[in-house]
């Protein structure tokens, strides 16, 4: 895993990475930006979604790093197909965020640090509120019990973290489940809570032969997409 850098992958209830793919071009198309499926590989890479092949029910988005609006595409992706969604992203070894959404509504919001949630019009403790994550209500979105979720809603400690980046070691504490592969103070700990969901993080995303489709945005690019807000 690459342990830095930006990181917003969604999963949806879905079989069909075709439909997937087509449903992505279609997004695009609908804001003015040409899009097209590509085979995995093809070409320049800087500005292509990456579709997996369907694993455990589910099939996997990889967003662009630089995509500022993952949320807004998830959630039109879940209402278009009419399936439970999950959006994952991982902020440079800080903080992660996980929206969850069923045909086109946002059932529930998470936000390890929700300091980064906050703007000219949402407080901090707005945001506190906003992306608390409701265990109960992403155990009944996504079929699984409370208590398997519960646990990675924890809030990180803040100061043991900021020292664990400043001495270049990995932050220690403890593990929503014994057998989870992360801490709950690393933002990797996304991982272990989507496996509690029933998804699967690819183990090399970096392998095409993990990803079933491509789509590639032309000009004006993926920058031109609607960009996610804190209310998202």
């Amino acid at each position: 895993m690459i342990m830095g850098g930006f990181i917003h992958i969604a999963a949806l209830r879905c079989t069909d990475s075709r439909a997937v793919a087509d449903a992505v071009v279609r997004y695009a198309a609908g804001h003015g930006v040409p899009a097209e499926v590509v085979p995995t590989g093809a070409g320049d890479r800087s500005d292509v979604a990456s579709v997996g092949h369907p694993d455990d029910g589910w099939s996997v988005v990889d967003w662009p790093r630089s995509f500022a609006g993952p949320a807004k595409a998830t959630r039109w992706l879940s209402g278009e197909l009419g399936v439970v969604a999950s959006l994952a992203e991982y902020y440079d070894g800080d903080d992660w965020n996980h929206m969850a959404f069923d045909c086109g509504e946002v059932r529930d919001r998470y936000a390890s640090d929700p300091d980064g949630q906050t703007s000219e019009l949402t407080t901090l403790a707005e945001a506190r509120h906003r992306w608390a994550g409701d265990a109960a209500v992403v155990a009944a979105v996504f079929e699984r019990r409370t208590e398997e979720i519960a646990p990675y809603f924890a809030r990180p400690r803040p100061l043991r973290r900021v020292w664990a980046r400043l001495l270049g070691a990995p932050p220690h504490g403890v593990k929503a489940w014994p057998d989870d592969q992360f801490h709950l103070d690393d933002p990797w700990v996304f991982v272990d809570f989507w496996k509690r969901l029933g998804i699967n993080y690819p183990d090399d995303p970096a392998n095409p032969d993990h990803w079933a489709f491509g789509v590639r945005f032309a000009a004006p690019g993926s920058k031109s997409l609607p960009y996610d807000t804190s209310t998202d």
